[in-house]
């Protein structure tokens, strides 16, 4: 979503506004009013996230081709970090080494605009993926597939017709055992025979069989929480690289990072020809001790950032700084600033009015209409039925006592005594006695 950029006044020294407008201090509107901080930080944040870096990537959706397309490149993540910038906070950033792949650009193209009859011989694959091919070929002892053989045979392929089908037949995995055989042969003989030019292309002047390009040195790529469909570049240049205390201690004993970097970034969308040169700090919290050689890599070695840590004291040194006007009067941009500030739609509550209360709707229902009978019969008696009595429940029998049958003592030790007929308890000494 694009929003609205405001110019917002500036000048030589912090509340430049009071000074100007002297007696007529009571016009300007107070710094809450004015709404001014509010309306530069919304500024300035979405300016970060947009147009100040230069856009590696954007992801695209159905069929609309992309903005950006990146060349041929393999990503590693580093994990997300909180980037601080100023006085934004952009936390769970995505941090990223990206490095390109090798690339040759093929010139096979007569001086007539025709294409050579083995231009479409010539293998469409990457030395990489010609040095993945070639370890399926059996070569002598000693002899050992390097990135020099890979390229070496991809260039002498541009050329030989022969080759290229066989190396073809290879990368395809279509080739016999003897093809891997003619394969292997042609590829020792290339050791002692100079590549040598096709007589089509010598006779219309084309030029030889180009070879890869230097490799291009990885970049750091970083993708905002705010815009996960967009990556952007963090450009080489004057960088300085250091380590500082953590803003918050952590038990990994892990360190923030300090990148002072100099603005405008070439390629960037935000600036013009005529930006003033500034410096930026980024810092990045808690990093890990990998990305810290990798960063340190990345700005040029220990010698590299001495040497632009003196340029960017230059660059400040020669920066002028300005300062925004806090306080302003009615009119067109105070009006502007408060329409920016507004939400773009009107607020409505979701729930409907009532949601909240736990009363229970009462369901309608249909009365039947009543009909008056001139001589109504009276109503049928019903008899009443009969109610039985309750019988009361016979109570269980309780057991015998357990004492003496002689003299019914019960807290003294009884024996059983009697004849084989009948028996009782007795105390002791009855028993004695009986």
């Amino acid at each position: 979503m694009h929003r609205m950029v405001l110019q917002l006044p500036t000048g030589p020294e912090p509340g430049w506004e009071l000074d100007a407008s002297r007696g007529k201090t009571s016009e300007l509107k107070s710094v809450a009013e004015s709404q001014v901080v509010l309306q530069s930080l919304k500024q300035s944040r979405n300016a970060w996230l947009s147009t100040v870096f230069p856009r590696f990537s954007i992801k695209t959706r159905g069929s609309r081709p992309a903005e950006v397309t990146p060349p041929p490149h393999t990503t590693k993540a580093h994990g997300k970090f909180d980037l601080h910038i100023g006085p934004h906070l952009f936390a769970n950033t995505a941090i990223f080494e990206v490095h390109y792949l090798p690339s040759t650009t093929p010139s096979t193209m007569s001086g007539s605009g025709q294409a050579s009859p083995q231009a479409s011989n010539i293998p469409s694959a990457t030395s990489s993926g010609v040095q993945s091919s070639l370890s399926s070929v059996a070569f002598p002892s000693g002899t050992y597939v390097t990135p020099a053989l890979s390229a070496k045979v991809t260039n002498a392929a541009q050329t030989d017709p022969v080759l290229a089908n066989l190396l073809n037949a290879v990368i395809n995995r279509t080739a016999n055992d003897q093809q891997v055989k003619t394969l292997g042969y042609l590829i020792q003989s290339l050791d002692n025979v100079p590549p040598v030019e096709s007589p089509a292309s010598a006779e219309h002047g084309a030029a030889a069989a180009p070879s890869p390009s230097a490799p291009r040195p990885f970049d750091i790529v970083l993708e905002f929480y705010e815009k996960p469909g967009e990556r952007f570049t963090l450009p080489r240049g004057d960088v300085v690289c250091e380590l500082a205390t953590p803003k918050v201690p952590s038990i990994y004993r892990s360190s923030d990072l300090i990148i002072t970097h100099c603005l405008p970034f070439p390629g960037a969308t935000g600036f013009t020809d005529t930006s003033v040169r500034e410096v930026v700090s980024f810092r990045l919290s808690r990093v890990s001790q990998s990305l810290w050689e990798l960063l340190s890599t990345w700005a040029g070695g220990p010698e590299k950032i001495d040497q632009s840590r003196l340029k960017l004291i230059e660059i400040t040194k020669a920066a002028s700084r300005s300062f925004l006007q806090y306080r302003l009067p009615e009119g067109e941009l105070l009006n502007e600033i408060r329409n920016a500030a507004a939400p773009p739609f009107t607020m409505k509550p979701i729930k409907p009015a009532g949601a909240d209360s736990n009363r229970s709707k009462r369901k309608s229902v249909a009365r039947r209409p009543t009909i008056v009978a001139v001589n109504p019969a009276p109503p049928p008696e019903i008899p009443t039925p009969v109610k039985r009595r309750s019988q009361p429940k016979m109570k269980a029998p309780l057991p015998p006592p357990i004492a003496c049958h002689s003299c019914g003592q019960t807290d003294v030790p009884l024996m059983m005594g009697g004849s084989m007929y009948w028996s009782f308890l007795y105390v002791r000494v009855l028993i004695r006695i009986y």
